[in-house]
């Protein structure tokens, strides 16, 4: 005899289960559609119960996904249940996704299977979860992968020029070298020199543009003065490489005032006229600009290896050349497309790539332009007219014993007295007992009292002596910096004779 009450308090039972289980519980038929689903299910899938039943499982599943759900439906419809969990990721209402995890099993009526039981859970946080883990573990690998660049890149870039200037510099005092000998290694000499100062730069430079911490100093300039420049500089370079040189400037343009950071333009346009010449083993570069509404677009083009499709993505990326590591084959450091990406961003412009392999490159960059209509004004170094005794006194106050002896030779002449002091305290005492003294080379960094404190105190009594700020900070902010706290003139280290003797005629020192 059936147990009428006893069947309708188990059903009851099973129906509180279903409706208060926290898991999504659903019941489908084998062809996918859905049969009932409890509260939880049908807040997860965004339907009511009525709207569920018209919905075919399958019809939330991607392309790829159905054969999986199909595969599931056999393997239930042939043992009874599901062996291991699935993970599906459905299509909801308005764009929704959702991942989730399930097991099925299947319900018999009779001895027959009719439908299937599935209990699922929303892992969509867990999947977030892991992607962002993996996306985390794929930066730590790149970061150890960029680390591993810096560290061979900053060897080699360092160790290379060193080589040369310790090298030459030994080979220079043999005393069997013909004069044309001497001249040459002393040419090897600074040009190693400079490559080691641009390479420290570069990595200064993409330290502060990483960091955010790169200032734009925008003042008006004559953006031709600079073009030419450039040319003048690269012409010996590519000379070498039997490579022509062209400056392009538009028609009927005699000049262009701009108003932006001067320092940076030029060092933007540098970086990639180096990395033109280093490509290009024939033929020739050409770069230059034309004007467009509201802004000039620059562009730098060379008939060099190209860059490949695949590689164009990643060109500006730190150190890369599309050689890795020790396979690499061109000089540098792989920072130069960097560098110049980061300031043409600052300066309020984007750059782009147009190559091929094999068939040249062209860099286009634009930066917003306005008509500057105004008379230039002079926002660089302070001209002063000072008077200044007919016997010469040059002061230098530096700490270090190797920079004060380099600095007293390149002022050994007759017509200059040099005194030598190692720290502020003693600059301050100098100035004080010499009135004869008529310029004063400051470094800013020395013990007891330091270069901007001494400068403070000098000026008190000696208010029109000149004095020159000589520092290790080379960016153009910090001359800005130095030049607002009321110094009258600025040398960035390493001094050159070229850059001493110019200053030395400002303050006619020398003629």
């Amino acid at each position: 005899m059936i147990n009428i009450p006893a069947i309708q308090d188990n059903e009851e039972r099973y129906r509180a289960l279903f409706d208060r289980s926290i898991d999504c519980v659903y019941i489908l038929d084998f062809d996918g559609r859905f049969i009932d689903a409890n509260d939880a299910a049908l807040n997860l899938f965004g339907y009511t119960k009525d709207e569920i039943r018209n919905i075919n499982f399958t019809e939330l599943l991607n392309a790829e996904q159905l054969q999986h759900a199909a595969e599931v439906f056999l393997e239930i419809l042939e043992t009874g249940f599901q062996k291991k969990l699935s993970e599906f990721k459905l299509h909801l209402k308005k764009g929704i996704e959702v991942y989730i995890e399930s097991q099925g099993s299947a319900i018999i009526s009779k001895g027959v299977y009719t439908a299937i039981h599935t209990v699922a859970r929303n892992i969509t946080q867990k999947k977030s979860n892991e992607a962002k883990l993996k996306e985390a573990l794929s930066k730590a690998e790149s970061g150890n992968r960029l680390k591993s660049a810096f560290i061979y890149n900053i060897s080699y870039a360092v160790r290379t020029p060193l080589n040369g200037i310790l090298g030459f510099s030994q080979l220079i005092t043999q005393p069997d070298l013909t004069e044309e000998e001497k001249d040459q290694f002393y040419t090897l000499i600074k040009a190693s020199s400079n490559r080691l100062i641009n390479t420290i730069s570069s990595y200064i430079d993409i330290s502060l543009i990483t960091s955010g911490n790169m200032e734009v100093n925008r003042k008006p300039f004559d953006l031709h003065k600079i073009l030419y420049q450039l040319k003048e500089q690269f012409e010996p370079l590519c000379s070498v490489k039997n490579i022509i040189l062209r400056l392009n400037i538009p028609q009927k343009t005699s000049e262009i005032i701009f108003h932006s950071n001067y320092e940076l333009l030029q060092k933007a346009l540098s970086n990639l006229l180096d990395n033109a010449v280093k490509f290009t083993s024939r033929g020739e570069i050409s770069f230059g600009y034309v004007i467009k509404p509201g802004r000039l677009e620059f562009f730098i083009k060379d008939n060099g290896i190209g860059i490949s499709k695949e590689a164009q993505s990643r060109i500006f990326d730190n150190f890369v050349q599309e050689e890795l590591l020790h396979t690499r084959g061109y000089e540098g450091n792989g920072l130069g497309l960097s560098i110049a990406q980061g300031i043409i961003r600052l300066l309020g412009g984007e750059i782009r790539v147009e190559s091929d392999k094999g068939a040249g490159s062209t860099f286009i960059f634009d930066i917003p332009y306005e008509e500057f209509r105004e008379e230039m004004k002079t926002t660089g170094l302070k001209e002063q007219k000072v008077s200044i005794p007919d016997k010469h006194v040059v002061l230098i106050a530096e700490d270090d014993g190797i920079s004060r002896y380099y600095l007293k030779r390149l002022l050994a002449t007759d017509s200059i007295e040099v005194l030598l002091v190692a720290n502020g305290k003693e600059a301050v005492e100098q100035c004080r007992s010499n009135p004869e003294i008529s310029l004063v080379l400051m470094d800013l960094k020395m013990p007891v009292m330091d270069g901007f404190e001494a400068f403070q105190e000098i000026k008190i009594f000696r208010k029109e002596l000149p004095i020159i700020a000589i520092t290790a900070l080379a960016m153009s902010s910090d001359e800005k910096k130095v030049l607002e706290l009321g110094f009258d003139d600025y040398l960035s280290k390493p001094v050159s004779k070229e850059a001493l003797t110019e200053k030395l005629k400002k303050y006619g020192i020398t003629k």
